[in-house]
């Protein structure tokens, strides 16, 4: 039986992948399919960020999760959180340089913003 830190990993990763699959294709159908998963993505980053010591724990392990769209995603997390800020910025790094081009162009923008180069409600 999985622990609570288990079952919000394998949500977290779950809505990931679907926002961004369903993010590519601009169907009426697959952008009401993309906005639920990202409601519902920010209701549970609600519950992973209301308890730090779970926080610590599914963002460590999603830092190290194979997908690169979960790895930047759980990066721009933990820098708004403020913990794991030596992976999380490695993480964003080799993701700007050698993801995928959605999860590169989201990695390099979180940077850029982090770094103070980019005001995160300006277009990037």
């Amino acid at each position: 039986m999985m622990n609570n830190e288990e079952k919000l990993i394998e949500r977290y990763v779950h809505l990931c992948k679907l926002m961004c699959r369903e993010a590519s294709d601009y169907t009426e159908e697959r952008v009401k399919i993309h906005n639920r998963a990202m409601k519902e993505m920010q209701d549970l980053t609600e519950t992973i960020r209301s308890d730090m010591s779970m926080a610590n724990k599914v963002y460590a392990a999603l830092l190290e999760h194979g997908d690169s769209l979960v790895q930047q995603s759980a990066a721009t997390e933990c820098l708004s959180l403020k913990i794991h800020m030596k992976p999380a910025l490695t993480v964003l790094k080799r993701i700007s340089r050698k993801g995928n081009r959605m999860a590169a162009m989201a990695a390099k923008r979180t940077l850029l913003i982090w770094k103070g180069r980019l005001n995160p409600n300006d277009p990037y």
